[in-house]
């Protein structure tokens, strides 16, 4: 099916307009029905956002040919005809080329945001347990690594204090000054 520039950006808003209302839905949920009925809803969404990026591939796709096509015609003519010919339908297909490629982009965007949001979403009891075992296992590893790293800082603070204790305690003259003056800088 071919589609003009203004229809791929009309269905662009429709669905941009969709996906914010179901990223937006996303924080209302309160329940495993509710997430299965979101779930349902985005998988929905992102099979749309599929077809559109296929949409969007065939059109640049023939953006490209028709902009090579117009170029060949240019390169085939004089030095003169081609320095004076006009160029407006070749500038509209690189307009038109820097349009999808920005819209090629959003798409896989929202895609892979809502892409996220599916996979964080658990839809049953099991899917949840396995979730909340998950975060309980990753809690607790960050627990582990907080406590290397407090160790971490009380050893240096520990050999700091013993350094500005041993450089100090020299004839508590002007050497220890100095020290004490170096480690207030």
């Amino acid at each position: 099916m071919e589609f003009t520039i203004e229809e791929l950006a009309k269905r662009s808003m429709d669905i941009q307009r969709t996906i914010d209302e179901i990223i937006g839905s996303y924080n209302s949920i309160t329940s495993l029905q509710a997430a299965a009925i979101w779930k349902s809803d985005a998988l929905a969404i992102q099979n749309v956002i599929t077809l559109f990026q296929a949409d969007l591939d065939q059109f640049h796709t023939r953006e490209e040919e028709l902009l090579r096509k117009e170029e060949k015609t240019r390169g085939n003519l004089s030095f003169i005809q081609r320095f004076t010919a006009s160029r407006t339908s070749e500038n509209k297909h690189k307009e038109n080329l820097q349009i999808l490629h920005k819209g090629i982009e959003s798409v896989a965007t929202a895609k892979s945001s809502i892409y996220e949001k599916i996979n964080e979403t658990p839809s049953t009891k099991a899917e949840l347990k396995t979730m909340l075992n998950r975060l309980i296992s990753r809690k607790r590893q960050l627990a582990i690594e907080k406590r290397s790293v407090n160790e971490e800082m009380r050893q240096i603070r520990a050999t700091a204090r013993q350094a500005h204790a041993s450089l100090t305690g020299l004839n508590r003259g002007t050497i220890g000054k100095i020290a004490t003056y170096c480690e207030i800088r």
